[in-house]
């Protein structure tokens, strides 16, 4: 358990601070105590919690939730629809420096929608487009919808886009600066969800020296 972050203080930290969610106090006396110097960063940590799930429910903003579906094109290189094993190793890479271990990718592909792909040469036109998704993924869709044609060859089973969004979105309800740490490494400046080329290859670039 962590220390509690009140100067002087050498309890534990049992209580998570609910505004940042990064900060522990070993209780409401050592958080009143600490709220001077805790609150200018305390409030830039809500704010950037605030950039990627909702206050109430924990749910992915539709900024973040865009965000993500553009990262999961980006790392699609076969363009199938969904994330191979390797694809998830290659950002995995980008984010840690390392690629998960085998117990963490059968982890992803236990716990997140995991389909088969399809050939980029075998998907419809936006005008002939059918969704592989049913009726209840669509009330609660996040984006990321995989066309295919009809009689199109399935390909490697991989992560798809709501996966991605589902896995990412229980890190921001709980880490949510671990979540702006990968976010960082993968071409994000801190508290934008711009994407930067120049900035992702920079730190590509860092991670390989």
């Amino acid at each position: 358990m962590p220390a509690c972050e009140n100067e002087g203080c050498d309890k534990e930290g049992s209580s998570l601070c609910t505004g940042c969610r990064i900060s522990y106090f070993c209780g409401a006396d050592c958080q009143r105590s600490a709220w001077k110097a805790h609150k200018k960063d305390c409030k830039k940590a809500k704010e950037r919690r605030l950039l990627l799930t909702d206050e109430e429910e924990g749910q992915l903003t539709p900024a973040f939730a865009e965000a993500l579906a553009a990262m999961h094109a980006r790392f699609d290189e076969d363009g199938d629809g969904v994330l191979s094993k390797d694809e998830i190793q290659q950002l995995a890479a980008a984010c840690n420096g390392a690629p998960f271990d085998e117990e963490e990718i059968d982890q992803i592909w236990e716990f997140h929608e995991v389909k088969a792909g399809c050939s980029p040469s075998r998907k419809t036109t936006s005008d002939t487009m059918i969704s592989t998704k049913t009726e209840e993924d669509k009330e609660d869709d996040k984006g990321g919808v995989v066309a295919v044609a009809p009689g199109a060859e399935e390909g490697v089973e991989g992560l798809t886009c709501n996966g991605f969004q589902d896995l990412f979105q229980n890190q921001a309800a709980s880490r949510p600066e671990d979540v702006w740490g990968d976010l960082v490494c993968l071409g994000y400046e801190l508290g934008s969800l711009e994407f930067s080329e120049e900035l992702f290859a920079a730190n590509r670039k860092d991670r390989q020296q």
